[in-house]
């Protein structure tokens, strides 16, 4: 799943030509992305279905052209992380240190 996020990811900055951004922000995620792991392999389902349902509703609103609804669901998306971390403190609370 976490490919499939990283390539809905990718295929976005392709649309808008800023695909050395996208590799450039790709460089800059080695622990951002050991959250990521950890998150969809201990809030599988839940996850999921998030990252799923976020990336439909991100799709939508580029297709409508509605930029306010885009960065309204792009920045809950983005932001999920923080959620995320609460919930796995919460279930490895000796892991975030």
């Amino acid at each position: 799943m976490l490919e499939l996020d990283n390539d809905f990811h990718k295929l976005i900055f392709q649309a808008v030509n800023k695909q050395r951004t996208y590799e450039f922000i790709r460089t800059q995620m080695v622990h951002f992305d050991r959250l990521r792991v950890l998150a969809y392999r201990m809030l599988k389902t839940e996850k999921n279905e998030q990252t799923l349902n976020d990336h439909e509703n991100i799709m939508y609103a580029m297709e409508k052209r509605d930029a306010e609804l885009a960065e309204m669901v792009m920045s809950r998306h983005l932001t999920r992380h923080l959620f995320d971390k609460n919930e796995l403190d919460r279930i490895c609370p000796d892991y975030f240190v």
